[in-house]
């Protein structure tokens, strides 16, 4: 059984009239590091005491020697990338979409530093990916890859294989306003940015654009598609088929099938369009709630068990 929690989201952030945040203010730094992304401990022993006051020293380890532990990696910094500005090479083809079942170089994971329950999962998705694909982790400001490099070291990672990128967001969402990767004609590597905005009351504007920073930083080729959804809601077994829900319409009104149909060709190499219905009561519109492609011959499904959804699962 796979258990899915609630999905955070930076409450502290939304739009706020200033008086009523100046009033929750205090209250979200009891409860949350609500600046801690931009604003990190500047010293090991503020580091070790916000390890300590979040629960996040690895098991077995003292405060005093995550101390002499952090103050050693202070003296010899994990390298920290810095991503350009400048803007990515253009690409102007279309692309294959591959299946996420081909070969795979570098999973991309913007580490939750304001989300101290979800730490455990993103090591454990760093140590479950590293032995077979190098992983790069997003971190808001060069000082959290101290404190992730020292619980990494604890479960004996291979530093080689995590390549730390400063590269601020507004989330941890990476596989919905991230790159979408895929080939052109000839084999060769480019990149989609679609725009994400789905949460009217949030800034995401560091979210919309890490695509196109992303790539400028790899030097891979970039287009824009004018189409506003996310990485959730688009799928591939990169043999000719895209998946997608129909919640594709209500995030852009007045879209038809036939004009959806034309926008995807002019950016992806596919065959054949498959779209489901989208889950009721539930906001992001994702395909992959409703089913993901495992193999060229194995299609994962939601049990129809819910009687709200029922008939849609079905």
């Amino acid at each position: 059984m796979i258990r899915f929690d609630p999905i955070p989201y930076p409450l502290w952030r939304r739009r706020f009239p200033e008086p009523l945040r100046r009033l929750l203010q205090p209250a979200w730094r009891l409860i949350t590091p609500a600046d801690a992304d931009s604003h990190p401990p500047a010293t090991p022993a503020q580091m070790t005491h916000y390890l300590t006051r979040w629960r996040l020293l690895p098991d077995g380890m003292s405060a005093s020697g995550a101390l002499t532990a952090l103050k050693a990696l202070a003296d010899a910094p994990p390298h920290v990338e810095q991503p350009s500005d400048a803007p990515a090479p253009a690409f102007s083809g279309r692309l294959r979409l591959p299946a996420q079942w081909e070969p795979v170089e570098a999973v991309v994971i913007a580490f939750p530093v304001l989300y101290p329950r979800l730490w455990e999962t993103h090591l454990s998705l760093i140590a479950a990916i590293t032995p077979a694909a190098r992983v790069d982790v997003l971190i808001p400001h060069p000082e959290w890859a101290l404190p992730v490099t020292l619980l990494l070291d604890s479960r004996g990672i291979e530093r080689s294989q995590v390549r730390f990128l400063h590269l601020p967001t507004d989330d941890i969402w990476v596989r919905d306003y991230g790159p979408v990767v895929g080939f052109d004609a000839q084999g060769r590597r480019a990149l989609l940015s679609i725009v994400y905005d789905p949460l009217p009351n949030y800034d995401q504007r560091r979210d919309d654009g890490m695509a196109l920073r992303y790539a400028a930083h790899a030097a891979i080729p970039a287009r824009r598609l004018a189409l506003h959804t996310e990485g959730g809601n688009l799928w591939s077994d990169g043999a000719g088929t895209l998946l997608m829900s129909d919640d594709i319409f209500e995030r852009n009104p007045g879209m038809t099938y036939e004009r959806l149909l034309a926008d995807l060709r002019d950016v992806f190499l596919f065959d054949k369009l498959i779209l489901t219905p989208f889950l009721a009561y539930e906001e992001t519109g994702h395909i992959d709630l409703l089913c993901k492609l495992a193999s060229a011959d194995t299609v994962l499904i939601s049990a129809p068990t819910p009687p709200i959804n029922g008939a849609r699962l079905r």
